[in-house]
């Protein structure tokens, strides 16, 4: 008898330096510096759809995208292997998330 395992977020350090965390529930990609996981940060909503997250010196700390696998994401992800989604992930967290 196999036995199916559900998960329900997926995360990790991409590049040794951004922490992501990904609800595979609620389709919600969230994006932070390593250095600046623990601050308090502010958010503003960029014209491209995400979240931008700022510390109180004004500098780049993360960002939330909603939706993040309907939009960006490659084919269905109840069938992408985690190693997919984490490839994925960071390809998308290169290309978009460049903290200051």
């Amino acid at each position: 008898m196999a036995a199916t395992v559900e998960i329900d977020t997926l995360q990790g350090i991409l590049g040794g330096s951004v922490w992501f965390h990904l609800d595979l529930s609620n389709d919600v990609l969230y994006l932070r510096t390593e250095t600046t996981r623990t601050e308090r940060v502010f958010g503003e909503e960029v014209p491209a759809g995400f979240t931008v997250l700022r510390t109180d010196s004004g500098d780049i700390a993360g960002m939330t995208v909603v939706n993040y696998w309907s939009r960006f994401g490659a084919g269905d992800l109840g069938a992408a292997s985690i190693r997919d989604i984490q490839v994925q992930v960071a390809g998308w967290a290169m290309r978009h998330f460049v903290p200051s």
